[in-house]
């Protein structure tokens, strides 16, 4: 059988704790789904809910749902601006001769970028460190900033004081009808630090 998500845990960082590229947010939502992937920046801040088969389609497939879902609701903030769009290439793939040629030339075989669509960079940097972060502002000034990547499933969200929304709107949001638990864990194992 394969592994769905279970519920929602989020939690808002105290006050004296900061979350890298999210300043002058007076509230950072950490929001995040259960079980995860085995991780042991996640086991170290104290988490306990792993996955336990290998099979994620329907783990990734709910994922995504969650995604899409604190996307919308951040879009009440205002418009969405990529200040850190997630750099993914496609390999140019020869034929076996021009390898060959290219291999005896030492020729490197070009690369072409492709851009993803928002919800696709928060799927690829929440499931693999290789490709950074992804980082959004929503408003003029941002009222809302959500980062996510370094290969956890955690979304970072700030919220200033001209956004409307609250923490609780967006786990509530978030968790679409799956179970909703506050869970505190150890921030300073993870991205946050405190002041």
């Amino acid at each position: 059988m394969a592994t769905a998500i279970r519920q929602i845990d989020w939690d808002v960082l105290p006050a004296d704790f900061h979350v890298r590229d999210l300043p002058g947010c007076e509230r950072v939502l950490a929001l995040w789904p259960a079980p995860q992937p085995e991780c042991a920046c996640l086991k170290e801040a104290g988490f306990t809910d792993f996955q336990e088969e290998d099979d994620t389609e329907e783990w990734d497939k709910q994922w995504r749902e969650v995604l899409v879902r604190v996307l919308a609701t951040l879009e009440t903030v205002g418009g969405l601006r990529v200040r850190g769009e997630v750099e993914v290439f496609q390999l140019y793939r020869p034929g076996f001769w021009r390898r060959l040629l290219g291999a005896l030339c030492f020729l490197n075989w070009p690369k072409r970028r492709v851009h993803l669509p928002v919800v696709d960079q928060i799927v690829v940097t929440t499931g693999d460190d290789r490709f950074g972060s992804a980082l959004l502002e929503w408003g003029d000034p941002p009222g809302a900033v959500l980062l996510g990547g370094d290969g956890h499933a955690i979304l970072w969200i700030g919220l200033t004081g001209s956004s409307s929304l609250t923490p609780e709107m967006l786990a509530t949001s978030a968790a679409g009808g799956l179970p909703l638990v506050r869970t505190s864990l150890l921030w300073e194992k993870l991205i946050a630090r405190p002041t």
